[in-house]
């Protein structure tokens, strides 16, 4: 069963690849056409994009196992 710390942890690591991803996107892609104004983008390194969204993915069945089924953890005995 998934802990809610490894729930927060991949919540962060997912939203930090994620960000990371869409920041550095270019990466995995060249314009074909070497022309800013019409850039054609292709798919130059597919290994290391499949890689990076099994990553997330991974994160976000963490958290899915955390979730799902739902189970509220209860509060703590006051006396």
């Amino acid at each position: 069963m998934t802990t809610k710390d490894e729930a927060l942890k991949a919540l962060h690591e997912a939203s930090l690849s994620i960000a990371c991803l869409g920041a550095d996107w270019t990466e995995h892609f060249e314009n074909e056409n070497n022309d800013l104004k019409n850039p054609k983008w292709v798919l130059k390194d597919q290994e290391g994009l499949q890689q990076d969204l099994d990553h997330i993915q991974d994160q976000i069945t963490i958290l899915e196992n955390y979730l799902d089924p739902y189970v509220p953890e209860e509060p703590p005995n006051e006396t």
